[in-house]
């Protein structure tokens, strides 16, 4: 069966999300306006032909000009030479472009969280499941030990029903365990394009693991005191509002709106000019009219002056237009510019506030996730050996079976609880990492050294009266 790691799940998501590939799809039609706003100020060339008939009398009344039964062909180019709304609309349609492009990246970054915390759900679930089934196994073997009890006359029936009942609660555990687990899994075959009950491995993970997180260990140091933890937090907003892909749309999107703006300005006095040229040719000609000249004139008119055009008609024209009054509706359009950049730079200081909030939140989830770790290992082996002992006292008959049911049950709690510690922990860094705007999963190991070099020298301009650079 296929097996999974952390970061091949994140690699696959990028790679095979439907979702993902939809986006990119979208990105990709999206390049094409920027095409169609240039086609624009590029020669417009249209060719064609046309065949007409006319009544007789008429045909014969126009000296030639129209034929009776006609067939011509042409062509006209047109040429934009100046045209500020084609001009902007170029720029605008680059900067719309880059925003998605952006706009991409935050639902990729989205999809790399989405993998990665679904993989880490399926290692809890697992980890819960082997956790609960245990407890079955101990609770059987207590059963065991209270049917001895009974049989040498130290406990009554009521026991050995207390632990029937436990049993049937812990089966209970382990069946929903076991659902929780199935889900899990369907939901990241559903994030990687899989059959949705197919079968995989995974691969457990230790937090002294450094494939788990590249960079991790790094990382983790600091954490070890509150000063070297407030400069990661300073130093991460600061990463954030650089290399965020949010930040980055709307600056383009806001980019967009100043060349609007620039161009309804524009509107007042640039005028719009254009040089167009057609040329007609008469391919055939029948019936009535079809001679030119005047009849009864000798030579039809020519020997006193008179010409005829022949089948060939070309024209070149040269046209500027400046619009001076349109109802007011450019001084309309110039003040809605201007408003609509005035909210794109609000929405872009309230976005830059929400993405600093975003990573100092998270990283104060990751630090105390981070310290609970060994602190719920210690619980955990200390609820172990309260365990063991009240166990032992328990088969000797000097406590009850409340007594071991209390110590069974705080041991189970803290066994779950030291395992989702380190899957908790990892969450919350690729929630971290999601609120920067980057993945270290994607990163070549020059550009981690890079940033932590950026980290370390940032950290060591740190004041340590409290300010950060």
């Amino acid at each position: 069966e296929q097996t999974w790691t952390l970061a091949s799940a994140a690699e696959e998501a990028v790679l095979a999300n439907l979702d993902l590939r939809a986006r990119d799809r979208a990105v990709a039609a999206g390049a094409q306006d920027t095409r169609i706003a240039r086609s624009i100020l590029l020669p417009q060339l249209d060719v064609g032909a046309e065949g007409t008939i006319i009544d007789e009398d008429r045909a014969a009344a126009s000296f030639g000009a129209q034929p009776e039964r006609a067939l011509g062909a042409g062509a006209s180019l047109r040429q934009v030479i100046v045209a500020e709304p084609a001009w902007a609309g170029v720029t605008i349609e680059k900067r719309l472009q880059e925003a998605r492009v952006q706009d991409f990246e935050a639902f990729r970054q989205d999809i790399i969280l989405a993998a990665t915390e679904t993989y880490l759900a399926v290692l809890a679930a697992k980890t819960a499941e082997r956790i609960e089934r245990e407890n079955l196994r101990v609770t059987r073997s207590n059963l065991d030990l209270a049917r001895i009890r009974r049989s040498i006359g130290e406990a009554g029936p009521g026991e050995v029903y207390r632990w029937e009942s436990e049993i049937a609660a812990n089966r209970q555990r382990v069946i929903d365990a076991s659902a929780f687990r199935n889900q899990a899994e369907i939901a990241l075959n559903q994030l990687l394009n899989r059959p949705l009950e197919e079968s995989f491995g995974t691969q457990e993970i230790g937090l002294d693991d450094p494939s788990v997180v590249p960079g991790g260990e790094r990382l983790e140091a600091y954490f070890a005191n509150p000063w070297s933890f407030r400069v990661l937090r300073a130093f991460m907003a600061q990463e954030a509002l650089a290399v965020s892909p949010d930040l980055k749309s709307l600056r383009s999107v806001i980019g967009a709106q100043e060349r609007r703006l620039t161009s309804t300005s524009n509107s007042f006095w640039v005028p719009t000019i254009a040089l167009e040229g057609t040329v007609a040719q008469r391919l055939a000609s029948s019936g009535a009219g079809t001679e030119a000249g005047f009849p009864g004139l000798p030579g039809g008119g020519e020997e006193i002056g008179f010409t005829q055009p022949d089948d060939t008609q070309w024209g070149l024209t040269l046209a500027a237009s400046l619009p001076l009054f349109t109802g007011g509706s450019r001084i309309a359009e110039k003040a809605q510019a201007s408003e609509d950049l005035n909210r794109l730079r609000l929405d872009l200081a309230a976005a830059a506030q929400r993405v600093e909030q975003g990573v100092r939140s998270s990283l104060h989830g990751a630090g105390a996730s981070f310290a609970n770790i060994s602190l719920s290992r210690d619980r955990a082996e200390a609820s172990r050996r309260n365990f063991e002992l009240v166990t032992d006292s328990y088969a000797r008959g000097a406590l009850s079976i409340i007594e071991l049911l209390d110590a069974q049950n705080s041991y189970l709690r803290a066994e779950l609880a030291a395992a989702n510690a380190l899957y908790a922990f990892l969450i919350d860094l690729m929630n971290v990492e999601r609120a920067v705007g980057r993945s270290s999963f994607f990163a070549t190991p020059e550009e981690l050294d890079d940033f932590f070099d950026r980290l370390e020298r940032y950290y060591t301009q740190a004041d340590p009266l409290g300010r950060t650079p």
